[in-house]
């Protein structure tokens, strides 16, 4: 089955349900592609929700959060099967992508 897109508040598991403090290790296969969804989760509970969100949002949160501008935001294969990125230019998280994250790093 494949998997579905999320956006907004429209999945039992909000971004605030997740903690970002820690490494999300094993969740997603490949610690370059986790430490890219801890960026992708951080962005999602500054914006309350899910998103969608587009590349500059994501970019500008990535740079105002200690990253140097020089540096730019890498999805490290997120978008082949987790966050997918839409015609109208925005990317969305899909329910297994949350599911992933929340089971190896659920907030206390």
């Amino acid at each position: 089955m494949a998997n579905r897109i999320i956006e907004g508040t429209a999945f039992p598991i909000l971004p605030s349900m997740i903690s970002v403090e820690r490494h999300f290790h094993g969740a997603l296969g490949n610690s370059a592609t986790e430490a890219s969804a801890r960026w992708i989760v951080r962005l999602c509970q500054e914006l309350a929700s899910w998103g969608p969100f587009t590349l500059e949002q994501i970019e500008g949160f990535y740079h105002r959060n200690g990253r140097p501008e020089e540096e730019s935001f890498r999805f490290n294969r997120l978008t082949d099967s987790w966050v997918i990125f839409a015609a109208d230019g925005k990317y969305r998280v899909t329910d297994d992508f949350i599911l992933c994250c929340y089971r190896v790093s659920p907030a206390d």
